[in-house]
């Protein structure tokens, strides 16, 4: 016979309690491990759209360092693209990094739909390089990627547009190397520009030649696109020539607009584009300058003290020459750039001696009418110079 009487056991009771007490401790250890889990999804879902974007901004550098010319854009191109566009874009498209080739070929540089409020910013820096910043928000969290680049290919200020920023410039064009002729005429076409802010008011659709400032008047035309083509160049009317060289109305006679018509070439092929228009202003009437302190009042000089005063002249073509027909006082000169100066001694044995003398000066400028026939404006003027 079995004795029972010292076998100990579980009730019912507490096995139950048991069990309930693991279900406890189960859940909390199972909601610890899930949340661990999302903060590791989350931070592995930034740390991947992280990395994509930087993927991209490396791409673009790659992209840009080997391109021959490059524009900043402020607004993204107009979708689609036309397939004879032949320069290479990037830009943003909603929460897209896109890229497309010059042989119309779009692709995905960055995409990611965790991401919101992308943004892609150029800038020019220096002579060659550019600039540019992509900027997003991953579930509530700000990340920037600051990135530049300097294309290897492009040697001169002009090939990076524009010249002056204008805003903010959110997509780029831009072109590669090439070989092929037609291309090579073609995007030369395109990227001749004619307009400089040292040389003309107005803007390049309404191009007005600045006053002259130096003689002889001239401009820049270019002899040679930018990828090598050659560029030549013909007028009509004749006021300014092939080579740039301005020949500027008289004041008598009308404003005249001179139709500048390039010709690029390449190789066999070759392009003839539509004219610049310049508008070239008369020139203003040739006057000495009555701002002038001693015009038209007299100059009061002394007696053994040197002087020296410069005649002023406005309008005219620049390039002055000035002469006098006047017999002028001992120790007294005019060059010929309108230089009066000198030191008039005093010779006399009476005190308090006043002598006045009229110097007759004649200006002419380097106007020179279509063909370099040389055809001066002329002014003249008399001076009075008191001596005590």
């Amino acid at each position: 016979m079995i004795d029972n009487k010292n076998k100990s056991g579980f009730t019912l009771m507490e096995l139950v309690i048991v069990i309930a007490i693991l279900g406890v401790v189960l859940s909390i250890a199972s909601s610890y491990f899930s949340f661990g889990t999302k903060i590791f999804s989350k931070g592995g879902n930034r740390a991947d759209v992280q990395a994509s974007a930087r993927l991209a901004s490396i791409q673009i550098s790659e992209e840009l360092r080997t391109a021959k010319t490059a524009e900043l854009l402020t607004t993204k191109p107009s979708l689609p693209i036309s397939s004879g566009d032949k320069f290479n874009y990037i830009y943003i498209d909603g929460n897209k990094i896109m890229y497309r080739d010059s042989n119309n070929v779009i692709r995905e540089l960055f995409h990611s739909d965790d991401v919101y409020d992308l943004s892609l910013i150029f800038s020019k820096e220096g002579r060659t390089g550019v600039n540019f910043t992509i900027d997003m928000k991953v579930k509530e969290n700000q990340y920037q990627i600051d990135s530049g680049v300097e294309a290897l290919n492009i040697i001169s200020t002009d090939q990076i547009k524009p010249d002056i920023a204008t805003g903010t410039y959110v997509a780029i064009r831009y072109s590669n190397p090439i070989a092929d002729a037609k291309e090579i005429v073609r995007l030369d076409s395109l990227l001749l520009d004619l307009y400089d802010v040292n040389k003309f008011l107005g803007d390049p659709n309404n191009m007005v030649l600045k006053e002259p400032t130096s003689a002889p008047n001239q401009i820049t035309l270019p002899t040679k696109g930018l990828n090598g083509s050659t560029i030549t160049w013909s007028n009509s009317p004749g006021n300014i020539d092939s080579t740039g060289k301005v020949y500027r109305p008289g004041f008598l006679d009308n404003d005249v607009i001179v139709n500048l018509t390039p010709t690029v070439k390449f190789g066999v092929e070759s392009a003839t584009l539509t004219p610049f228009k310049v508008k070239v202003e008369k020139l203003k009437e040739l006057n000495f300058d009555i701002n002038e302190p001693i015009y038209p009042s007299a100059m009061y000089v002394n007696f053994n003290q040197p002087f020296s005063h410069q005649i002023l002249v406005t309008g005219g073509n620049p390039g002055y020459k000035f002469t006098t027909s006047s017999q002028l006082p001992v120790g007294v000169t005019l060059t010929e750039d309108g230089l009066l100066s000198g030191t008039i001694p005093y010779t006399s044995s009476e005190l308090n001696i006043q002598e006045e003398y009229d110097i007759i000066v004649t200006v002419k400028d380097s106007h020179i009418e279509i063909g370099g026939v040389l055809a001066p404006n002329e002014k003249t003027e008399t001076y009075k110079l008191v001596v005590n």
